[in-house]
C-alpha cells in the first residue's frame, strides 16, 4: 500500500500477475481505469474479449464503458498503433460482451444453464408492479390454505393484535432479505409454570386479605383482579389464552395500610405482586420473541417456498430472483461452475462497495477455483478477479450492501499471496478547495461513528478558478424544520443567482466559459420538504428541473392524487382526505383546515356543507362530485377529473419540474391501463398497498429533449456517478427513524425481527447497532454530494434549535460564509394551485401569444395551422431545433419548412452571432461580446397587478446587459414588407411583460428584439417605436409562400 498513485494506477491497468481490489476515491478516474485494463487484457495479453466479465452497478455504466471502448479502439485504429485484424476482432465483439449489470449477468447465466437450475429457459423478469400483483395472489392463495402450524401461529399472532398488513410486511422483507441464517427451536417459555405458581400464591393471598380488608378496598380488589386475569390465562383455549397473557392487569400495588386490619398481609401482597411483575416481564419478552421466532421460521419453511413454486410454475422471475436462483445454482452445481471457469477468463466488478452479500457470492464462485466448495476460501487464479469500489460511497445500505461487505471481502483478498490492494487518491473532478473541505470534514465526522473503512484524503489536479470555490453556511434558525429548509432555499437561491449573473468561469472541454442554470445542481439527501426549495426558487426565477430515482411513491404529486383516489374510494378514511387537502393539488394549508375546523366545517366528502373554509369546502364538493363517477369504477376518469380541476401540472410547468409533471402521466397512464383491463378497484387498492408500504419504484422517464436550461434537482443516490460545476448540497435534516421490522446480526447470524407489538430477543440490540451503521452511512451520503461539485460548492446546515446538524459544528472556520442577503422576489408569484376555490384573478395565465387578424389568416385558411405539416407543426419544430442550437446541441436541422426557417435565421448577421463568446454588434465588440445564453428562459410574476407566466425564446447575457428575443413563425402575408407596425404592436404587450419581469428581478432594462422568422427580419422595441437590426435593404421582399 506504499506506492504512489501513478504507480498504482499502472499496476492496476496493466498488471496481471495478482488479482487486485482498487480503493479509488471520488473523481479519481475509476472507469477509465476499467478501461485500459480491459484494452490490455485484449490487446496485449491477447484475451479475447468475449471471456472478459466486467460487471456494473447501474445499465449506464456498462453503456459507458462500451461506449469509452469503441471509442479508444477507433481512436487506436486511426493511430495505427496496433493489430488492425486484432483490433478488428475486438471492435466485432463489442456487441455480445459480457459487460453488464450483476443481474443481467445472472440472467445471462440462469438461460445458459435453465436445466440445471430448474427454471423454464424462456422465463420472464416481472416489472415491479406485476411483481406485487402476483405477490399479493400468492399471498391470499397461502392465507387461505392456511391448516397445521400455519393456521396455529396466524391465529395467535392475529389474536395477539398483530394486524394483517404487518404480517404481509414481515412476508415482503424476509423476500428482501435472501438466505435466512439457521434460525432453530428456540424452547418455549414456561408460561404455564408461571400461572400455576402464581395461582396457588394468590389464592393464599386471597385468604389472608379476606380477613384483613374490607371487600371495597382497592388492595383487595387488586389481589381479586389478578387472581381473575391468571385463571382466564391459564384456562383459555388457544390462541386466546395468549391475548390474555400479554395483556396483564396494572401491576403498581395498591391499598392502604391504614385501611388494613393487618398492614402486614397488604406489605406481603405488595412484595409479591412486584415480585409476580418482574418474572411476568421476562417471561412476556421471551413469549414474545417465541412467537416471533415462530413466524420467521414459518415464512421461511413455508410461505418463502410456495411463493417460489407460484412463480417458477408460472415460468416467471422477479428481479432478485435473477441474483438468488443463479447463487444456488453455482453453489449446487461443480459442473455449471467449471463450464464457467472454461468460458470467462477475467472477472472484473465495478462499484464492489455496492456489492451485497449473494452477488459477493456469484462473483467468488465465478472467480474462484470450481472444485471448491467453501466460497470464501476458494483459490483463485492469479490475476483473474479485479474489483474496484471505494467505501466511502458504500450508501446502499438499505438493499443490503453494507460496508462491513465490503471490508470483510477486501481483508480476506488482502491475505492472499495471489492477490493485493491499491489506493487511487487523484482527483480529476473537484477544484483544489473542495478537496480541503472534504478532506477536513469527513475524518472528523466518521471519527464518531466508529467507522471500519479509514477515510483516504483526495489529492487535487485542478486549481480553484475563483477564491473560496467552496462554502458553508449554517446555524441554528428559530421555528422548525419548515423555517430550517425555506432559509436554506434563500441562501441557495441567492447563491446561485450570484454565480449564473456574474458568470463565474467553469471548465469546459473548450476551455473556461460562464456558468450557466444547467451546470447547477441541488443535490439532497431526501425528497421530503422539497416542495419550499421548488417555491423559492420559483420566486426567484431559477429554473428547476428534477431528476428521477426509485422514489416514485414518494413524490408529493404522486401521494396526493393516490390520496385523492383513496379519499374517492373511501370517504370514512379522514385522514386520506385531511391528507389529499394538504398535498400539492389542493394546496390547502394546516392554518386553513384549523379556521375550517373552528368555523365548523368537517371532512366528510359525501356532506361537503356549507360552513367552514370555502376553499375546503370547494375541494369538498369535487370530491364528492368524483364520488358520483365511481359507478364506472374508473381511476382515469376520476384522475383526469383532478388534473382538469386543479392547476398543478401548469404550475409544474412554469417551474419547470420536468419530473414531477412526468411521474403524473405515468400515474395516468397506469390508470388507463387498469380501465382497458376493466381492473379500477383492485388498481386503486394496489396503489394504496404501495404506498402504506413505502416500496421502491423508479420515477417516471423524462422524455429526451424536453429540458432547458435548469437547476437539476438529484437525490444523493442518483447523483452518484455524476457531477456539475456548480453543486448545492442542502436538506440534510434528520431522517426518520427507520421501519425496517427485519435486521440480520452480524455477529451472530440470526435474523432479529420486529411484528407488531412482538419482537425477537435480540431486535432492541441490533436495531440499536443498525441505527450507527446507519449514521455511518450518512455521512457516507455526505461525501458523495460534496464530490459531486467540479467548480463551485455550497453546503448548507441550517436546523431548528434542539436538532442536531449534520455537519455544522465541524467546519473550519475558514470554509464558513456570510449568510447572503436574499435578492428581491422578482417573480413574486410563487404561482397558486388554481383550485375550485381560487378567484380566477388570482390565478396565473400563460403570456398569451395574440392572435392577430392579418390577411393570410382571416377565414381559417392561411397557413394550415391545424393541417400537419401547417404552421403549428413547423413552429415547434422550429423552436425545439433553436432551443437545442442555443444549448449548445447542434445537430442535424429538421428537414421541410422548419429546417429551412432555422437555417435562414442561423444566417441572420445578428441572430448567427449569438454565440458565447462572440460579439453580436462588430460597432462594439466588448460591449455587445455574449456571455451566456438561455434559451426557452421561464419568468413568472406581477406586472401592474397582473399575474404574467411564460418562457422567453432566448435571453442572452452580454457584457453590456441583456437581451430578450422572440422569435416568431406567423406568416404575415404581403403587407408586412410595407407597413410591419401592425403584427410588431401584436407582440409589444409580450416583450414588455418580459422586460418587466427581469427588471423586477434587479437587472438591468433589458434590450426587447423580436423576429419574424418567414421574411427574415428582426426588429429591437424602442421608447416611441421599433428599429430593424441591420437596417432593411432596400427591395426587401417577404419569402414566397411555398415556405409554408
Amino acid at each position: 500500500m506504499g506506492i504512489d498513485d501513478a504507480a498504482a494506477r499502472r499496476l492496476a491497468s496493466g498488471d496481471f500477475r495478482r488479482s487486485w481490489t482498487v480503493e479509488a476515491g471520488a473523481g479519481t478516474g475509476k472507469t477509465t481505469l476499467l478501461v485500459e485494463r480491459v484494452l490490455t487484457a485484449v490487446l496485449r495479453e491477447g484475451i479475447p474479449l468475449e471471456q472478459v466479465v466486467l460487471i456494473t452497478f447501474m445499465e449506464e455504466a456498462a453503456y459507458e464503458i462500451l461506449e469509452r471502448l469503441e471509442a479508444r479502439l477507433a481512436a487506436l485504429e486511426a493511430a495505427g498503433g496496433a493489430d488492425p485484424g486484432r483490433l478488428a476482432r475486438v471492435r466485432a465483439a463489442l456487441p455480445a460482451a459480457p459487460i453488464t449489470t450483476i443481474h443481467g449477468l445472472a440472467a445471462r447465466i440462469l438461460r445458459d444453464f435453465a436445466l440445471e437450475a430448474g427454471i423454464s429457459p424462456g422465463f420472464q423478469v416481472l416489472d415491479a408492479r406485476a411483481e406485487a400483483e402476483r405477490f399479493e395472489e400468492a399471498w391470499q392463495a397461502w392465507l387461505a390454505s392456511a391448516t397445521g402450524e400455519r393456521q396455529e401461529v396466524l391465529g395467535v399472532l392475529l389474536a395477539l393484535g398483530v394486524k394483517p398488513a404487518e404480517l404481509q410486511a414481515s412476508a415482503r422483507a424476509a423476500e428482501r432479505g435472501g438466505r435466512l441464517p439457521p434460525l432453530g427451536p428456540d424452547p418455549a417459555p414456561a408460561v404455564d409454570a408461571y400461572l400455576a405458581a402464581w395461582r396457588i400464591r394468590q389464592r393464599q393471598l386471597a385468604q389472608a386479605a379476606a380477613l384483613a380488608a374490607d371487600a371495597d378496598e382497592p388492595g383487595r380488589r387488586q389481589l381479586e383482579e389478578w387472581g381473575r386475569w391468571l385463571e382466564r390465562a391459564a384456562e383459555m383455549p388457544v390462541p386466546d389464552r395468549w391475548r390474555v397473557f400479554l395483556r396483564p392487569i396494572s401491576w403498581a400495588p395498591k391499598g392502604s395500610r391504614r385501611r388494613w386490619r393487618d398492614p402486614a398481609a397488604l406489605d406481603r401482597q405488595k412484595a409479591a405482586l412486584r415480585e409476580a411483575a418482574e418474572g411476568y416481564a421476562v417471561l412476556a419478552s421471551e413469549l414474545a420473541a417465541w412467537w416471533a421466532g415462530r413466524w420467521l421460521r414459518l415464512l421461511d419453511g413455508d410461505w418463502r417456498p410456495f411463493w417460489r413454486r407460484a412463480r417458477l410454475q408460472a415460468g416467471v422471475l422477479h428481479f432478485d430472483d435473477l441474483l438468488r436462483e443463479c447463487r444456488d445454482l453455482l453453489a449446487g452445481q461443480p459442473a455449471v461452475r467449471r463450464a464457467l471457469a472454461a468460458r470467462w477468463r477475467l472477472i472484473m466488478v465495478d462499484e464492489f462497495q455496492d456489492t451485497d452479500p449473494v452477488q459477493a457470492e456469484i462473483v467468488f464462485r465465478l472467480a474462484g477455483d470450481p472444485a471448491a466448495e467453501d466460497w470464501r476460501r476458494a483459490p483463485i487464479p492469479p490475476g483473474r478477479l479485479f474489483v474496484v469500489g471505494d467505501p466511502q460511497q458504500s450508501i446502499y445500505r438499505f438493499r443490503q450492501a453494507d460496508v462491513e461487505t465490503y471490508i470483510d471481502l477486501a481483508g480476506e483478498l488482502e491475505t492472499r499471496a495471489e492477490a493485493g490492494r491499491l489506493a487511487i487518491t487523484r482527483n480529476f473532478r473537484s477544484a483544489g478547495g473542495i478537496l480541503e473541505l472534504v478532506n477536513t470534514l469527513m475524518p472528523t465526522l466518521l471519527a464518531g461513528t466508529g467507522s471500519a473503512a479509514p477515510y483516504r484524503p483526495l489529492e487535487a489536479s485542478h486549481p480553484d478558478r475563483r477564491p473560496r470555490p467552496a462554502v458553508a453556511l449554517g446555524g441554528t434558525v428559530p421555528g422548525t424544520v419548515r423555517e430550517a429548509r425555506l432559509e436554506e432555499a434563500r441562501q441557495a437561491a441567492a447563491w446561485l443567482t450570484r454565480a449564473v449573473r456574474e458568470g463565474w468561469p467553469v471548465r469546459s472541454p473548450e476551455g473556461e466559459r460562464p456558468l450557466t442554470w444547467g451546470d447547477c445542481a441541488l443535490v439532497v439527501p431526501q425528497r421530503t420538504g422539497l416542495s419550499l426549495y421548488r417555491e423559492v426558487f420559483s420566486q426567484a426565477g431559477i429554473p428547476l428541473a428534477s431528476e428521477g430515482g426509485n422514489a416514485f411513491f414518494r413524490q408529493d404529486e404522486v401521494r396526493g392524487a393516490i390520496l385523492f383516489l383513496r379519499a374517492v374510494w373511501d370517504p370514512d378514511d379522514r385522514a386520506a382526505v385531511v391528507g389529499f387537502l394538504r398535498s400539492p393539488w389542493a394546496g390547502v394549508s394546516d392554518v386553513r383546515l384549523a379556521a375550517h375546523r373552528r368555523a365548523g366545517g368537517g371532512f366528510d366528502p359525501r356532506r361537503p356543507g356549507e360552513e367552514g373554509e370555502p376553499e375546503v369546502v370547494a375541494w369538498l364538493r369535487l370530491l364528492a362530485e368524483a364520488r358520483r363517477e365511481l359507478e364506472h369504477r374508473d381511476p382515469a376518469a376520476l384522475l383526469d377529473l383532478l388534473r382538469r380541476r386543479s392547476g398543478l401540472e401548469a404550475v409544474l410547468e412554469a417551474a419547470g419540474d420536468l419530473q414531477a409533471l412526468a411521474n403524473v402521466r405515468k400515474l395516468a397512464e397506469w390508470a388507463r391501463q387498469a380501465r382497458a383491463v376493466g381492473d379500477g378497484v383492485r388498481f386503486v387498492a394496489w396503489l394504496w398497498a404501495r404506498l402504506l408500504a413505502d416500496e421502491d419504484e423508479p420515477e417516471a422517464p423524462v422524455p429526451e429533449g424536453s429540458g432547458r436550461q435548469a437547476v437539476h434537482l438529484v437525490t444523493v443516490h442518483r447523483a452518484k456517478g455524476l457531477e456539475w460545476p456548480a453543486v448545492v448540497v442542502a436538506n440534510w435534516m434528520p431522517p426518520p427513524p427507520p421501519r425496517e421490522g427485519w435486521l440480520v446480526d452480524r455477529a451472530s447470524g440470526r435474523v432479529e425481527a420486529r411484528l407488531g407489538g412482538l419482537a425477537t430477543a435480540g431486535f432492541a440490540r441490533v436495531r440499536a447497532s443498525e441505527a450507527e451503521r446507519l449514521e455511518a452511512e450518512r455521512i457516507r451520503l455526505l461525501y458523495v454530494a460534496l464530490t459531486r461539485a467540479r467548480d463551485y460548492l455550497l453546503l448548507l446546515d441550517y436546523k431548528p434549535e434542539g436538532t442536531p446538524f449534520a455537519c455544522w459544528p465541524a467546519v473550519p472556520e475558514g470554509f464558513r460564509g456570510e449568510p447572503a442577503p436574499v435578492p428581491p422576489a422578482a417573480q413574486a408569484l410563487p404561482p397558486p394551485v388554481a383550485g375550485p376555490a381560487v378567484a380566477p384573478a388570482a390565478t396565473p395565465i400563460w403570456i398569451p401569444a395574440p392572435a392577430v387578424q392579418t390577411p393570410s389568416r382571416q377565414g381559417g385558411g392561411g397557413a394550415g395551422e391545424r393541417e400537419p405539416g401547417g404552421g403549428l407543426e413547423v413552429g415547434r419544430a422550429y423552436h425545439a431545433a433553436l432551443r437545442r442550437h442555443f444549448n449548445g446541441r447542434r445537430e442535424d436541422l429538421p428537414g421541410g419548412a422548419a429546417g429551412e426557417l432555422v437555417r435562414r435565421t442561423l444566417a441572420h448577421p445578428v441572430l448567427g452571432r449569438l454565440v458565447p463568446g462572440q460579439a453580436w454588434d462588430p460597432g462594439d465588440p466588448a460591449g455587445s461580446r455574449i456571455l451566456a445564453l438561455y434559451p426557452e428562459y421561464p419568468l413568472a410574476g406581477s406586472v401592474h397587478g397582473t399575474a404574467w407566466m411564460g418562457q422567453a425564446d432566448l435571453v442572452v447575457r452580454t457584457a453590456g446587459g441583456w437581451i430578450v428575443v422572440e422569435y416568431k413563425t406567423d406568416f404575415v402575408g404581403l403587407g408586412f414588407a410595407r407597413d410591419p407596425g401592425p403584427e410588431l404592436e401584436a407582440h409589444a404587450a409580450q416583450l414588455r411583460a418580459y422586460g418587466a419581469l427581469l427588471e423586477a428581478a434587479g437587472l438591468p432594462a433589458p434590450r426587447l428584439w423580436l423576429y419574424f422568422a418567414y421574411p427574415g427580419r428582426l426588429f429591437e422595441r424602442q421608447t416611441g417605436g421599433w428599429r430593424e437590426l441591420p437596417p432593411a435593404a432596400a427591395g426587401t421582399e417577404p419569402p414566397s409562400a411555398s415556405i409554408s
